[in-house]
């Protein structure tokens, strides 16, 4: 199986505490860009911080570059009637979730958000806008608002699982919950104003 990418956990916890403002900064940058633009975008900071003298800073940004692995998943949040689409867990289909899933080495996260709705739901979506961003020392989750093309398309898929329009109170009580009641906090705003 392919990993997807961005950083070693040891280097990340180094350079995290060493560099905090610098590396939350740029691995949200980095993180976004398809692996090769990426591999050089590192190649570019170690660069810059050459120039600038910050050798230290420098060396961490070599274990970035030798191991490049980060997990990075995209997520649909696409309403209808005041409902969320989502999808279970194949082996257990009343733990819901947002669809969605890891971005592949050659996806930007808005490809992948595409490609995995349309895997998880039969539907095509669009995106109207970035929402909301999970990030921790392992992961990197970013989430999009999205229409459906044709907004009387049903569901269809041939993946093992349910697929259905819920209430919120479903998705929290999912397997991630949490990242969900982060989401709907979030856009509650604009949610009421729907």
């Amino acid at each position: 199986m392919r990993q997807n990418w961005v950083t070693t956990s040891q280097g990340y916890k180094l350079i995290s505490e060493e560099f905090p403002a610098f590396f939350k900064d740029r691995v949200l940058e980095i993180s976004s860009l398809k692996r090769e633009d990426a591999t050089q975008r590192v190649k570019d900071l170690k660069h810059e911080v050459v120039v600038k003298q910050q050798y230290e800073l420098a060396a961490y940004l070599r274990m970035i570059e030798k191991d490049l692995v980060f997990e990075r998943a995209s997520m649909a949040l696409v309403l209808k009637e005041n409902k969320v689409l989502a999808v279970s867990r194949k082996d257990d289909h009343t733990k819901m979730g947002l669809p969605g899933g890891k971005v592949e080495y050659t996806e930007t996260f808005e490809e992948a958000v595409l490609r995995e709705t349309l895997e998880e739901t039969g539907l095509e979506v669009e995106i109207v806008g970035h929402l909301f961003d999970r990030y921790d020392e392992n992961f990197l989750g970013k989430t999009f608002l999205c229409i459906m093309k044709d907004p009387s398309a049903e569901i269809t898929t041939t993946e093992s699982g349910r697929v259905d329009w819920v209430e919120w109170q479903e998705l929290f009580d999912g397997p991630f919950g949490e990242y969900n009641r982060n989401l709907y906090d979030h856009v509650e705003k604009f949610l009421n104003l729907l």
